[in-house]
């Protein structure tokens, strides 16, 4: 049997500490800084993001050249 989790990689921008959990906390649970807590995307995430937002540029560029 095979069991598919949403699991993300969390880092603390106040302390470093990283952990990986089904869901952002408030709290880094390390050291308890407040929304101190960001995801840490892996580098194919990073490609994707990027690529979408070089469609988008084109997207508004051709709209503006049909104007």
């Amino acid at each position: 049997m095979l069991l598919v989790c949403n699991m993300s990689k969390f880092q603390c921008t106040m302390c470093s500490y990283s952990f990986i959990g089904e869901k952002l906390p408030l709290r880094c649970p390390y050291c308890a800084a407040k929304a101190a807590v960001t995801e840490v995307k892996d580098a194919q995430t990073l490609l994707d993001d990027s690529n979408h937002v070089e469609e988008d540029i084109r997207n508004i560029r051709l709209r503006r050249e049909d104007i």
